[in-house]
């Protein structure tokens, strides 16, 4: 896994997928153990992670599907249905998930519609770009090697585990199926993340590694010989990238996520000192926002497109509109997603003056450049 680009890389960025993945393989060890020892008592650890998954990321729940039919197709495991213990074990997922249901049905289940119809409303035709995208992404976040080794190994086990009946092999086998079937019959239909398949990769390259040193096959001895030079591929990329955020070496517009955020929280605090501390802070999207919270001495509070009557994400719901009317504000885009509808944004406001834009180079190339507005007199949203 750490030879990947996908897994170091994805460990040192703060995600839901951080937590959701450590949760996901401490499940996969508790079933493990429910295999070797037969004992109820992991069912409840199984439920209790189960819930600490979901409050992570609601992929976690692609789980289930995979441990019923690990549990309905194993001869020795099957019992288990008709005891109590794994029903009582989801219970437990449930109680621990209780605060985000409770929150979603204050909230007109807003976090449930994001992650369903409102992430997937243009599925309505065909796009194999995207599939092949998908594809694409996982080539580069993985390696080559480590994508064929994973893939290979998983559809080894899934033969070998109905050959033998060996419920180990099946267990690594099912727990990906319902992850990749998901998001691979979504990508034909919209645009999947490169880190959506992760959880699938925990139990596929276990089964690699199992593959690739016993089937004994051409394929797989040939991926003995290539493993080596791989590997190195692979820690070469993951020291490449890790290498980027210190030493800048080319622009990678919206993949950069690091570059010139202290220099944008530098002028900020001065423009807001200059037009009052009842100033606020917004952008057009999340990620800017955030960033000027985090690298701002103070933590300033910020806002993002619900100030304008746009998509403002969790911003909606810490955002008091009422609070913020005949206040002056700053506005904040940059090249990597540029705002362009500026008389929108003019029609909520008095005045809207451009301030010089913030440029960020390195070896006199263009790594991001900001789009800073003064604004004055907001209006509220109603216009």
């Amino acid at each position: 896994l750490n030879c990947s680009v996908l897994f170091p890389i994805g460990a040192t960025i703060i995600t839901p997928d951080v937590p959701l993945l450590f949760f996901w393989a401490l499940i996969i060890y508790f079933l493990i153990r429910l295999n070797e020892s037969q004992h109820w008592k992991w069912w409840y650890f199984t439920g209790i992670v189960l819930g600490l998954g979901l409050l992570s990321k609601y992929t976690a729940i692609l789980i289930v599907p995979g441990i019923f039919l690990y549990i309905l197709l194993s001869k020795v495991q099957r019992r288990w249905l008709f005891t109590i213990h794994p029903y009582l074990g989801l219970f437990l997922a449930f109680l621990v998930f209780t605060p985000v249901l409770i929150w979603n049905y204050q909230h007109e289940w807003a976090s449930f519609m994001f992650q369903s119809s409102r992430r997937f409303s243009g599925m309505y035709r065909m796009r194999f770009d995207f599939f092949f995208q998908l594809i694409g992404s996982q080539l580069l976040m993985l390696t080559p090697f480590i994508f064929m080794l994973a893939i290979s190994g998983w559809i080894y086990v899934g033969k070998k585990s109905h050959k033998e009946k060996n419920d180990n092999l099946s267990l690594l086998f099912w727990i990906s199926l319902p992850v990749y079937f998901v998001f691979t019959l979504a990508s034909f239909r919209s645009l999947a993340k490169m880190n959506w398949l992760a959880p699938a990769y925990i139990t596929s390259i276990i089964a690699g590694v199992f593959w690739m040193q016993s089937a004994g096959t051409t394929w797989s001895n040939r991926f003995k010989k290539w493993l080596k030079p791989g590997l190195s591929f692979g820690l070469l990329i993951v020291l490449f990238m890790h290498l980027l955020p210190i030493v800048p070496m080319f622009p990678i517009r919206r993949g950069d996520t690091w570059t010139g955020w202290k220099e944008l929280a530098q002028r900020i605090e001065k423009m807001k000192s200059e037009m009052g501390e009842d100033t606020f802070i917004f952008g057009h999207e999340y990620k800017i926002p955030s960033e000027i919270t985090f690298y701002t001495p103070n933590h300033e509070e910020t806002h993002s497109g619900e100030i304008i009557g746009e998509k403002g994400l969790q911003y909606t719901y810490w955002t008091n509109i009422d609070e913020l009317i005949n206040k002056d504000a700053i506005f904040v885009t940059s090249n990597a997603h540029r705002y362009r509808k500026m008389k929108k944004l003019q029609a909520h406001f008095d005045k809207i003056e451009e301030a010089p834009p913030l440029v960020i180079s390195h070896h006199n190339k263009l790594f991001r450049k900001f789009y800073i507005y003064r604004c004055y007199g907001y209006k509220g949203v109603n216009q």
